[in-house]
């Protein structure tokens, strides 16, 4: 009894998590349609995108790591689409570490990203940093370039990158990228805290 009624309450968790998820991409759909531009909550966006994938990252032995600044963290525009940013630089981490993982050249490898945010001088920045395979120093000028692409063929377009480049340049924000081939790769996302844009428009 002991063991059905843990794992009823395990369905039940579950279905809750299912409809929060569907709720929210639903929401998501129809926002991006009305392109609204508001005051938006960095923490509450990368919350929400990690509602979206932290069951399969920690079925992909992934440590996921969140430091957040104790301070709130708002900047100006449309929250789905800076969530469409945190994904996919998310999931690039996600295929960095796996493929580290997979070149099988290091033992007792434990995959990492950690997710950072703080802000200093009216500026807000979120960094995303794994422990995967870097990029090379030959190619990381080239990378926010549309179609180009360090995958395998399959695994991506080379959009990406291009796409969350205008939408933080849309945000009135700016991105960088450090590397080191074989040991991490910190994606850094520059916000103007929401009292900056504000002044801004009322000139």
């Amino acid at each position: 009894e002991e063991y059905i009624e843990k794992k009823i309450n395990s369905l039940f968790q579950d279905i809750s998590r299912i409809r929060k998820i569907i709720e929210h991409i639903r929401t998501f759909s129809r926002d991006q349609e009305n392109e609204t531009l508001d005051k938006v909550s960095v923490h509450e966006v990368i919350n929400n995108a990690l509602s979206l994938i932290t069951i399969q990252y920690r079925n992909h032995n992934i440590n996921l790591s969140l430091e957040l600044s104790a301070n709130e963290c708002y900047t100006f525009g449309n929250k789905y689409k800076l969530e469409q940013v945190i994904l996919n630089l998310l999931s690039n981490a996600k295929y960095a570490v796996d493929e580290k993982e997979s070149s099988g050249n290091i033992k007792y490898y434990q995959k990492r990203i950690t997710i950072r945010t703080n802000i200093d001088r009216k500026r807000i920045y979120a960094s995303i940093e794994d422990n995967g395979i870097g990029i090379a120093r030959e190619v990381i000028d080239n990378i926010f370039d549309p179609f180009f692409t360090t995958k395998k063929s399959e695994a991506g377009t080379g959009l990406g990158l291009s796409i969350i480049y205008g939408i933080v340049k849309e945000m009135h924000g700016e991105i960088n990228v450090e590397s080191e081939p074989g040991k991490f790769t910190r994606v850094t996302i520059v916000l103007p805290e929401f009292r900056e844009i504000e002044v801004k428009k009322d000139e």
